[in-house]
């Protein structure tokens, strides 16, 4: 005997079969259509406690597991809509809240590395960066077709490929116009050290603060937020974080560290629920 149908799966399954068939020509209903297909059945996220100790009392439990649930529906549309079709329809749906002055005006007066954290559409920065103009390296998780002509990207997977990324990094910025991209909470560090950020000692890896001191490079933090229901992808960059007087790679790593934690206390629902998880099975600083 067939079994009973559940009206929210076939629900869901219908809006996920509408945004595979919208994801090339109309990208932005793909990503709302995954938004609202039957939040019940995306991922859960952490408990209210565990949130609350993360983020109380700025924001409350219960809404921020809301938009970590919108959250993982929109990521999944997103990284589907990348693995399938590449950058090219996310042109439309990037912008750049400051047209990214900070990042402009650094490499106007010399050499800049764009520093971002996982948070909102951050898949998307290759689109992004391609608005910025200037040549980029940029590390990366998984090899991805369609990379704007701009971006030079390192799959970033071992520890080989790792310090080959830096080294391209490296004489990327010594080159004037030229600008390297990597996320400062990147999984990936070979030799992480505890950072404090949001009450846990999170191991960061220190390569953003290493590349600034051979090369001379600002360090500009790059943010990202869903907007429009999930259907625009916007980012922002901010001005660059000095070195505190003296401090070595990890001081200054805690310092950009910081930078983030601000943000994301004011924008929780722009973070990422993997990242959410990373951060709580993090120990407590």
């Amino acid at each position: 005997m067939r079994p009973p149908s559940d009206p929210r799966r076939a629900a869901a399954d219908a809006a996920r079969a509408l945004a595979r068939r919208l994801a090339a020509a109309r990208p932005d209903l793909a990503l709302l259509a995954a938004t609202v297909a039957a939040p019940a059945l995306a991922p859960a996220p952490p408990d209210d406690a565990a949130l609350a100790s993360l983020f109380a009392p700025d924001a409350p439990p219960r809404r921020l597991r809301a938009a970590l649930r919108a959250d993982a529906l929109r990521q999944r549309a997103l990284a589907h809509l990348i693995h399938t079709h590449g950058f090219s329809p996310l042109a439309p749906l990037v912008a750049w809240d400051d047209d990214a002055r900070h990042l402009r005006d650094a490499l106007a007066r010399g050499r800049a590395a764009a520093v971002s954290w996982h948070l909102g559409p951050y898949r998307a920065w290759p689109s992004a960066m391609a608005l910025v103009g200037a040549p980029c390296v940029s590390a990366a998780h998984l090899p991805t077709a369609d990379w704007p002509s701009t971006s030079r990207p390192f799959v970033v997977d071992t520890p080989a490929r790792r310090l080959a990324f830096l080294k391209a990094a490296a004489d990327a910025l010594r080159t004037p116009g030229h600008v390297a991209f990597l996320a400062l909470d990147g999984h990936e560090a070979d030799h992480p050290v505890p950072i404090p950020f949001l009450g846990r000692a999170l191991p960061l890896g220190t390569g953003a603060a290493a590349l600034a001191r051979l090369t001379g490079a600002a360090l500009v933090p790059v943010t990202a937020r869903f907007a429009a229901g999930g259907r625009r992808l916007r980012f922002r960059s901010h001005p660059p974080v000095a070195r505190p007087p003296g401090a070595d790679d990890r001081a200054f790593t805690a310092a950009l560290a910081a930078f983030f934690e601000r943000w994301a206390r004011a924008h929780p629902d722009a973070l990422v629920l993997e990242e959410v998880e990373h951060v709580l099975r993090a120990p407590r600083a």
